[in-house]
């Protein structure tokens, strides 16, 4: 058979074979209400009889977790990632043969020829994460958030077909128009069993929360403390007196968990990005679609060389509620979102998320494939509501952003090998909020009646709505960029110079 599998060491793959079959699984997930491992998984998937990708699809979509899956089986092979594509998938279908898996180096030597996209790099350098299925590689794609996949091989073992199908897509139009009010009970039961689900599969091993003064992370620590979790140690980074640690020390305080604090500096950066582990990783894991997430990498490497935690600590950050409870609607939407226009939406998206470098999008020919990339996601949807832009907008950013940049930021913990939760991304809690109208979501108008409601720790308080939290300066280009390189809470401009022209 003319495949090859290449999973990554780094990211916890296990392998299980029966004969000439094998199955793949990355992560874990809840399979009819029992958590399975990714041993257990592979076990599970070796043994299920898929023999055809709906099949197959129908049962990934009933998982609640994070994973990857390769099932090969016979003269098939079948693969998925979960809702948010936690655990990437690539592939690249050439000659006949079919090479899959997420260590893309030993992919790209395997298949031989595989050249940067320059239209994938424009993407890149704008938005910091190529949209699509599309990669850095003309010859190498990616799965996109949901999705499945099927291949069938002929008898000399050529590939002859493969099939994509996405099992799920964060796209609800059967939503609940009920007052905030009747909703937030409902909420409260749905948070908790996610919550329960996390406790469940990390079996009494310690918690580390990267708490930040943010409401989410807040939000995820008081979570634990509500359904009696007690292994838990709140970290706080940056540089010393930095605005948001006060906020996490007072929280971690109110909840009785241990707190820790790790210092940045300039001169870390500096000397880290010397480093060979930090090569490794920039050039590795941002997995040819996103920029690397790198905002933890010091806190994580110091408590990993530190010993300061177990090796078998689970890290559990706030990703994403910001998003998922409607906190960036308002990027390009105003309060009035009947005055808005597919167009409109265009112009607000480009500004927002392809803003990297500015400039470039002073370029007719650039902006126009910019603008065609994105039509190309909306064409599937009908867009003659207020509403329905709002979904059409919330599906982007949740299977672009969110999936390839934000949540890209878990390859930290890979890379120093310690597991990770996302309960902000349990299945359950998607599906909630892919029910809400956007009235209660801009501006978070549920999420934070909700918090506010439910408050019991008084870890949120007058600092609950993030503009009270801190005001914005408007300075001119040049001053602020002075004072965001000396003022930046986690110092990591330093790891250039102030006055460095290249990176």
């Amino acid at each position: 058979m003319s495949l090859k599998i290449f999973p990554k060491k780094d990211t916890g793959w296990q392998v299980e074979k029966t004969g000439n079959d094998s199955a793949y699984a990355a992560g874990y997930g809840f399979i009819n209400g029992k958590y399975m491992d990714a041993k257990e998984m592979a076990e599970f998937f070796i043994k299920s009889p898929c023999d055809n990708l709906s099949v197959f699809c129908d049962l990934v979509k009933s998982i609640n977790g994070n994973f990857a899956l390769i099932v090969s089986r016979g003269s098939n092979l079948f693969a998925a990632v979960d809702r948010v594509r936690s655990q990437p998938i690539f592939y690249c279908f050439k000659g006949g043969n079919l090479y899959i898996g997420d260590d893309v180096d030993s992919m790209k030597n395997a298949a031989g020829h595989v050249y940067v996209s320059p239209q994938a790099a424009e993407e890149y350098l704008m938005a910091g994460y190529v949209s699509g299925s599309n990669t850095l590689y003309d010859e190498i794609n990616g799965f996109q958030a949901g999705e499945c996949m099927g291949a069938k091989f002929g008898e000399t073992g050529i590939c002859l077909d493969v099939a994509l199908k996405r099992y799920y897509l964060y796209y609800n139009t059967d939503k609940q128009h009920l007052p905030a009010a009747a909703m937030i009970n409902d909420h409260d039961r749905v948070v908790k069993k996610a919550f329960e689900r996390v406790a469940e599969s990390a079996g009494g091993r310690k918690l580390i929360i990267p708490l930040s003064g943010g409401v989410d992370s807040r939000f995820v620590a008081s979570m634990f403390k509500r359904i009696d979790y007690k292994n838990v140690l709140c970290i706080s980074y940056g540089v010393a007196g930095n605005w948001e640690t006060g906020i996490s020390r007072e929280a971690a305080l109110r909840l009785g968990y241990e707190w820790l604090f790790i210092p940045y500096t300039r001169k870390k950066w500096r000397d880290i990005s010397k480093s060979s582990e930090w090569r490794r990783f920039i050039y590795s894991f941002g997995n040819i679609v996103s920029i690397p997430n790198v905002n933890e990498w010091l806190a994580v490497s110091e408590l990993k060389k530190n010993r300061a935690i177990p090796d078998d600590a689970i890290f559990v950050p706030g990703h994403t509620g910001d998003f998922i409870s409607g906190g960036h609607i308002h990027y390009v939407f105003d309060e009035n979102t009947d005055n808005i226009t597919i167009d409109g939406l265009s112009e607000k998206m480009l500004k927002k998320h392809y803003a990297l470098w500015p400039l470039m999008l002073k370029n007719p020919q650039i902006k126009k494939r910019a603008v065609c990339k994105l039509s190309e996601s909306f064409k599937n949807f009908k867009l003659n509501s207020a509403q329905s832009i709002v979904d059409a907008y919330e599906y982007w950013e949740w299977q672009e952003r969110q999936a390839k940049f934000i949540i890209n930021s878990v390859r930290v913990y890979d890379f120093w090998g310690y597991e990770w939760r996302i309960p902000l991304w349990d299945s359950e809690l998607m599906d909630f909020w892919g029910r809400i109208t956007y009235a209660l979501k801009v501006r978070k108008k549920l999420y934070l009646e909700y918090l506010e409601k439910t408050d019991s720790f008084g870890i949120f308080g007058n600092n609950l709505r993030r503009n009270k939290l801190y005001q914005k300066r408007a300075l001119p280009g040049t001053l602020r960029n002075l004072v965001q390189y000396f003022r930046d809470t986690i110092a990591i401009y330093g790891m250039y110079g102030y006055f460095a022209s290249t990176f």
